[in-house]
């Protein structure tokens, strides 16, 4: 590796430490100031990182309640319908009790979401929620389009899991 390689992988891994230098060699260009980048300029958000998932606990939550009343208030034959779905996951009997558990899930699971309280159990429930709904689009359609919006919420959940409903909620985790 040449000299010149070397120095320029140099400053621009300083760079990406953050580190300020006077002179800055990127290539055959040299800089006199330090490069400002985007994420230096907002790095003072992280200090609103628990208002941040009290809007995405709200949003989602209420999406999810948005979601989830037309079905809970659909009764027994719309959840007798919903419920077929677990049938996609080797779940062949009960469907109405599964269509039911799973609008609740949405509904009431969302209203809690939006409050932070028992945050991680019903983020586990979304996720498996989710799973079902992901199988079940996978195999009856087999397009992208269908079951991706479902794949994405499993992630979500799955991901709100670890990081807990934050410190402007309930339980406060």
């Amino acid at each position: 590796m040449s000299t010149w390689s070397r120095q320029t992988i140099i400053s621009a891994a300083s760079l990406l430490r953050g580190k300020e230098q006077s002179q800055v060699t990127i290539g055959l260009v040299t800089l006199s100031r330090p490069l400002i980048t985007l994420s230096m300029i907002l790095s003072w958000l992280s200090q609103y990182r628990d208002l941040g998932l009290l809007f995405l606990r709200a949003g989602i939550g209420a999406m999810m309640v948005l979601h989830g009343w037309p079905k809970l208030a659909g009764g027994i034959q719309q959840w007798e319908k919903l419920g077929k779905a677990t049938s996609h996951i080797g779940i062949n009997f009960f469907p109405g009790f599964w269509g039911f558990s799973s609008a609740m899930v949405e509904t009431i699971g969302g209203v809690l979401i939006v409050l932070g309280f028992c945050f991680r159990p019903v983020t586990i429930l979304m996720t498996l929620n989710f799973i079902v709904a992901t199988v079940f689009l996978y195999k009856t359609t087999g397009q992208f389009l269908e079951w991706s919006r479902p794949a994405e919420m499993v992630i979500l959940f799955f991901s709100l899991i670890f990081i807990g409903a934050g410190k402007y909620s309930i339980d406060r985790s």
